[in-house]
């Protein structure tokens, strides 16, 4: 019989396999942040000595202002309600995939309504504030509902199985472009190693913010970026949406904030404008406390004024069927899209003073004749006075609220900060100026505006995101806020008057003897720590095969819990059932130990095959791996194919290194 010392080594690695070994740094560092209406995208490239550059990923497929610095592109897909398989002969092949996104959507909606590339998707679905999924915000609630209806549609065609599957397959197109720009621009390559770093809200929940993980995890995996067959697991970070905002607002040398400093941070994004009151932990490089009120905010933003637009066109223009053609190839949406969008969105948006009230904005419309009854509506013109104050008044207000709210507990706030695409603009820029320094005169307060960088705000949180990583210090401890657990058979002992031991046993029909099955053994408990940057913790796993049992297949279950701690509780116990999710499988074969194991021959039960292996779980920077080793021993060798790693970033605080 073969021995431990002289049995053949096709089934395991030596101890020094380079799977323990510490990333190496990315070349290429990816940030995403993504948005309810609008996503960007920023990147860095580490080349030597000198100080990587954020760069904005740009030139999204259906973008019309390609090479525009600062730009985002829509979170939004598209989907066909009937699967088509009609060959693909037009040009505009990106019109044919089952999925579509951001600008291509855009742009499909402006096409007529018989048009070829349109008629190819029979009655759309069109998929809008997906990040609403992971966020709970109560002025976020009717915009949930209508997304719930779309999603159960998408489920119903058989295009997506969980709701967060439009997430991934949106970020897999996301990444799909940034390897193509790389790939043409940068000399990226399937062997460039990668870090992606996402966003998260202060508000969101660990839930929320694992989903977000796995999405990305996902999306690198069928993108083919930074995660291949032959790679390593995606190397992820995450970071705190206001602290990389704020990072990128005070990267001017015009601004600072001093430790122990509290600012506003006033994030106007596309579809909702999102408030929290902050201390300054660290000033260089900027590291945030937690928050110090509850945030609040509203669905108003850049999209909500844009929607705004569509509806007052449609109401002031829908009576004027005179420019509708009679084969439909001109209709009233398709001219406001073609005609009124672009130029607002563009110029408009930018140009309007709340101080002058007789400003007008000209939109010239072919054929359109003088209406009597409405003034916006002109010989060969459509003309816009008012649409712009109520989403200015409504974040102004939002701003002088917290303002009160944290002059009325003592706090006084040393900055307000403006960010997002939103936040760009002038005339909000001018309003929150003037308001502030009316407060300060009243309140005796010195509160300033800080800005981002002009034309920059839209990027700000992503670009913000590349410099925390670029420079982890002064991060968070590494105490996990999640428990991280290992499935295991107990053995039963009725002298013991642990707890755990009154749970129901069952008799083993290998050695006759009681055991307590499927409890959880948490080898990582949530808030004990910190851990240090390479953690590590072992156990003995057995597992049994029957004589004659041709595969010699083996698995250990991992599980997460955001709330459990305590050890050896089954999984439908109340300590364990409805607060832990299956976090994967370490699947191996054992098989080629077959001559190396002793037949068992108790005198109760049946004769069997008893192997015992080492889990050997290591916790290195944000990475959970796991080997399983034979012998059972930390000099035994590691069996291949049973080395597995997830992903804990989301375990820890945003901005743990």
């Amino acid at each position: 019989m073969a021995t431990p010392e002289n049995r053949p080594d096709q089934g395991t690695t030596p101890l020094n396999s380079t799977s323990v070994n510490r990333r190496v740094q990315a070349e290429f560092v990816l940030a995403i942040d993504f948005g309810t209406t609008y996503t960007s995208i920023t990147f860095a490239k580490r080349t030597g000595r000198k100080k990587p550059v954020p760069l904005t990923v740009e030139n999204f497929p259906g973008d019309r202002c390609l090479g525009r610095n600062g730009t985002q592109v829509p979170t939004e897909g598209l989907a066909s309600r009937t699967r088509r398989s009609k060959k693909r002969t037009l040009p505009n092949a990106a019109l044919f995939h089952k999925f579509i996104y951001g600008y291509e959507i855009h742009r499909f909606f402006e096409l007529p309504d018989f048009d070829k590339d349109r008629v190819i998707y029979e009655a759309p679905i069109h998929v809008q504030r997906m990040k609403l999924l992971l966020d709970r915000t109560g002025y976020g609630d009717e915009a949930r509902k209508e997304l719930r209806k779309v999603l159960d549609q998408l489920k119903t065609d058989g295009h997506i199985e969980d709701d967060q599957d439009v997430i991934r397959d949106l970020l897999t197109s996301y990444l799909n472009h940034c390897k193509h720009v790389l790939q043409m621009d940068h000399d990226f390559h399937e062997r460039s190693s990668v870090e992606v770093v996402f966003c998260v809200p202060v508000c969101w929940s660990l839930q929320a913010n694992a989903i977000m993980s796995n999405c990305v995890t996902a999306a690198m995996a069928r993108a083919k970026f930074g995660i291949t067959a032959n790679s390593q697991a995606a190397n992820l970070f995450m970071v705190n949406e206001a602290e990389a905002a704020a990072t990128n607002a005070l990267s001017s040398a015009f601004y600072d904030l001093k430790r122990r400093e509290i600012f506003l941070l006033v994030d106007c994004g596309g579809g909702t404008t999102d408030l929290g009151l902050y201390r300054v932990a660290h000033a260089h490089p900027l590291r945030l406390e937690t928050e110090l009120s509850d945030p609040t905010g509203a669905a108003v933003g850049a999209t909500d004024l844009n929607e705004r637009m569509r509806q007052y066109a449609l109401a002031q223009l829908e009576s004027e069927r005179y420019l509708c053609t009679p084969h439909g190839d001109a209709t009233i949406p398709n001219i406001i899209e073609n005609e009124i969008m672009p130029l607002f969105e563009s110029e408009y948006k930018r140009a309007f003073n709340l101080s002058n009230p007789n400003q007008r904005f000209v939109f010239r419309i072919r054929g359109l004749r003088e209406s009597a009854t409405k003034s916006s509506i002109q010989r060969g013109a459509f003309v816009l006075t008012y649409i712009f104050e109520p989403s200015l008044r409504a974040i102004h207000t939002l701003v002088v609220d917290q303002i009160h709210r944290a002059n009325s507990n003592s706090i006084e706030i040393d900055k307000v900060v403006l960010v997002g695409g939103y936040g760009d603009s002038p005339a909000l820029k001018r309003l929150l100026k003037t308001k502030i320094e009316i407060m300060n005169h009243t309140l005796m307060t010195e509160t300033r505006l800080i800005t981002t960088p002009p034309n920059t705000g839209a990027t700000g949180v992503a670009t913000g995101a590349i410099m925390r990583a670029l420079d982890k210090r002064f991060g968070p401890e590494r105490v996990p806020r999640s428990s991280y657990g290992i499935m295991r058979h107990l053995e039963w002992d009725p002298d013991s008057d642990e707890d755990y031991m009154c749970q129901p046993a069952e008799k083993s029909e290998h050695d006759g003897e009681y055991e307590i099955r499927d409890t959880i053994e948490w080898l990582i408990k949530a808030n004990e720590g910190p851990l240090a940057s390479e953690h590590r913790a072992t156990f003995e796993s057995v597992h049994i095969f029957k004589p004659g049992q041709k595969d010699w297949d083996a698995e250990e279950i991992l599980f997460v819990s955001e709330t459990c701690t305590e050890d050896h509780y089954q999984l439908t116990h109340p300590k364990n059932e409805g607060k832990t999710r299956e976090l994967g499988k370490i699947e191996f074969n054992l098989s080629h130990l077959k001559g190396c194991i002793p037949l068992s021959k108790p005198e109760r039960g049946r004769r069997h095959y008893k192997v015992t292996v080492l889990i050997d779980m290591v916790v290195i920077d944000r990475d959970l791996k796991f080997f399983v080793r034979w012998p059972a021993d930390e000099d035994g060798g590691i069996l291949k194919g049973s080395e597995e790693t997830f992903s804990m970033v989301a375990a820890f605080q945003p901005g743990t290194a």
